[in-house]
């Protein structure tokens, strides 16, 4: 696995997973977009969405967008 940091600020990133291996990887801290609850049941969606820790910071995205122009 591969992680690469492209200049973003505290809160934006961005993380790729194999597919092969993205259903072994467990998510440690759950955000309130990682999963589906169904009373009180909590089921992890089966996309990338499990790998989400937090609230997205929306704010934060055009610096990150600007980092990315800089190493594309």
């Amino acid at each position: 696995m591969v992680l690469s940091l492209i200049l973003g600020m505290h809160g934006t990133g961005f993380l790729y997973v194999n597919k092969k291996v993205a259903n072994g990887i467990a998510p440690v801290l759950p955000g309130m977009f990682a999963a589906d609850t169904l009373h009180d049941k909590l089921s992890y969606y089966d996309d990338s969405r499990k790998f989400e820790t937090g609230t997205i910071a929306y704010s934060l995205f055009s610096a990150w967008s600007a980092g990315l122009g800089v190493v594309t």
